[in-house]
């Protein structure tokens, strides 16, 4: 584990805290311990990564909006959910991106995403950044709709409105957006990457990432089919707190 400075301990202590709070939600954090112990975490003034010094900077309004996780009193998770997950894929597919099967996977999906369409009309000037994005963009994606689905069930639940009605909308919106196949942006434009704009991919990504995306960074616990969800059995139509 990396030695840290005492202005990176309170991001540091923040984010674990985040993690034992998701693992006890049922959440996918396997990776993200991986990431708590081999980057270092600070606080800052945007959400990326640097990782030629495998470094994770979060805003604090990131960082602070997951710092009580309370799907039955939701307050902005979502966003920041999707954040630290978008963000923390790209520190693990860094930490891993010479080591098989990673390495084959980063070439994959850099191959398929070369001159890949954009909703501009253009195609990609840079494959591998589209790459890193879609990847971020699908697991960031996936738990918060994941969250937004839980955090539904919950405040139902505790309000006693959770009827066979309500369950069966949550669980159709749920499925509406996981269903979803398009993720990415190309940063286009600008001088040396400066004031380039987002510009979105209309090629979906390859069933290859997903699934392996889906396996080993999201350990199969954030399926499609709102039914499989584990950590959704608990809501039935009628259940409370």
């Amino acid at each position: 584990m990396r030695s840290r400075a005492p202005d990176a301990v309170s991001a540091w202590m923040r984010f674990t805290d985040f993690i034992a709070a998701a693992t006890d939600l049922g959440m996918p954090t396997g990776f993200l311990q991986e990431i708590g112990a081999d980057y270092t975490i600070v606080m800052g003034d945007k959400d990326a990564i640097l990782p030629r010094i495998d470094m994770l900077i979060l805003r604090r309004d990131t960082l602070g909006a997951v710092d009580e996780l309370s799907p039955d009193l939701p307050f902005g998770e979502r966003s920041a959910i999707y954040t630290l997950y978008h963000e923390a894929t790209h520190a693990w597919l860094d930490l891993h991106a010479d080591a098989s099967p990673v390495a084959g996977v980063i070439a994959d999906g850099e191959a398929h995403y070369t001159d890949a369409p954009l909703t501009d009309g253009r195609a990609t000037s840079d494959a591998h950044r589209l790459f890193q994005e879609a990847a971020g963009d699908y697991v960031g994606s996936r738990m918060a709709h994941w969250w937004a689905a839980l955090a539904d069930l919950a405040v139902a639940a505790a309000t006693g409105t959770l009827t066979e009605a309500r369950r069966a909308a949550i669980a159709s919106a749920y499925e509406a957006a996981q269903s979803e196949t398009v993720f990415g942006y190309s940063p286009e434009g600008g001088l040396l990457g400066i004031g380039a704009a987002q510009v979105e991919t209309e090629r979906p990504a390859p069933d290859e990432l997903r699934a392996f995306l889906d396996c080993v960074l999201l350990e199969g616990k954030v399926p499609s089919g709102f039914a499989a969800v584990p950590a959704f059995a608990r809501f039935s139509a009628g259940s409370g707190r």
